[in-house]
């Protein structure tokens, strides 16, 4: 594991749950085209190719080709396969269903409502507590929440200065997305080699009102052997004694606020404690790749929370995470047996002195 892939995930994954490290742009489209997806924002969006952003908000629409009520149940036709799941293999604790209807004339049939049935792929039914007029006059669309398809973490390649397309593993993805569009880029989250080197950045870089900033900085990495530290004299090889080595990588979330105007620093404290669920969503748990034959680190493990520093300019708060490895036989090199001695044929003279040729040891 090494720092850049911390960052990575935090970038990844925190502007689902914060806006504070990240500049926030709106989406006026997104569309589908085979497997490419094609963004427009509403202003320059300062990107280039290959840089990486995430995309939320986004809704994939289902055209409708009917709906019509018949008292408060009303019957909806799709153009394609709804993608939905019968109410009926649903336990009692995970009932109602909700599904979310847009664009429909008249306006009565959008909203949310109670999914009822499912008869076939292409047909469902809900439960509505008004009148309107049947059948409707425009279908409208089925809107089905996207997680990764228009959504998620993507790498860009920029073709104007605001448009720019990514790829999707979805090539049905209904089109054009729907929904509140927004672009999360320039995520503030980077790494350092210590944290003294954080304080002289953001120190350094103060222009007016500085921004939130998350640095990822790892610690050192212990080794213990039967789960005793290695260095103790106490776990000693010694002959057929069975072992074994693990590694605990120890990293540090640093979050550096502005304090400019604050005294004591009391509510930088306070809003940078505030962060911890955003991290446990993002860190806790997870599981990275590690450089051991044991190929994954055992899930990264939330240790302990505390004030860094705080000066009249910035207070930075620390969190600290591990995580740990095993370290097996094959991450050690080959053993060897040896070569047996080969037969020296001839006299060989070296400063005076000559050896005689030898026979092989048996």
């Amino acid at each position: 594991m090494q720092a850049v892939d911390v960052v990575n995930r935090l970038k990844e994954i925190l502007p689902k749950f914060t806006d504070d490290f990240s500049d926030i742009s709106t989406i006026t489209s997104l569309t589908r085209a085979s497997t490419t997806i094609t963004c427009t924002t509403a202003a320059a969006h300062s990107l280039t190719t290959g840089n990486y952003v995430t995309i939320r908000g986004a809704k994939e629409p289902i055209a409708l080709t009917s709906i019509t009520r018949v008292d408060g149940i009303v019957t909806v036709t799709c153009a394609t396969d709804h993608k939905l799941s019968d109410p009926s293999l649903y336990s009692l604790d995970q009932l109602p269903l909700y599904i979310e209807i847009a664009g429909v004339t008249p306006s009565g049939y959008n909203g949310t409502f109670e999914l009822l049935t499912v008869p076939t792929g292409t047909t469902f039914t809900f439960s509505i507590s008004t009148t309107p007029t049947t059948p409707a006059t425009v279908a409208g669309y089925l809107l089905l929440e996207d997680q990764d398809g228009f959504n998620g973490y993507k790498q860009v390649t920029v073709t104007s200065a605001t448009v720019f397309t990514y790829t999707t593993t979805n090539s049905s993805l209904g089109t054009p997305a729907q929904g509140t569009l927004q672009l999360s880029a320039g995520t503030r989250v980077d790494y350092a080699a210590t944290p003294a080197r954080i304080a002289q950045f953001y120190s350094e870089n103060s222009s007016g009102v500085l921004k939130n900033w998350m640095f990822v900085v790892l610690g050192g990495t212990s080794i213990y052997k039967n789960d005793t530290i290695a260095s103790d004299l106490s776990t000693a090889q010694t002959r057929n004694q069975n072992y074994w080595y693990q590694s605990q990588r120890d990293l540090s979330i640093y979050v550096a606020l502005s304090s400019k105007s604050s005294t004591l620093g009391g509510a930088e404290a306070d809003t940078a404690r505030g962060y911890e669920s955003a991290l446990l969503k993002s860190l806790a748990n997870y599981v990275f790749d590690s450089a051991l034959t044991d190929s994954v680190y055992q899930p990264m493990v939330y240790v302990a929370s505390e004030t860094d520093d705080y000066v009249d300019a910035y207070y930075i708060h620390r969190f600290d995470f591990l995580a740990k490895g095993f370290i097996t036989k094959e991450d050690t090199a080959a053993f060897s047996n040896g070569t047996p001695l080969q037969v020296i044929n001839g006299t060989i003279t070296d400063k005076g002195m000559t050896y005689k040729p030898t026979t092989r040891i048996l």
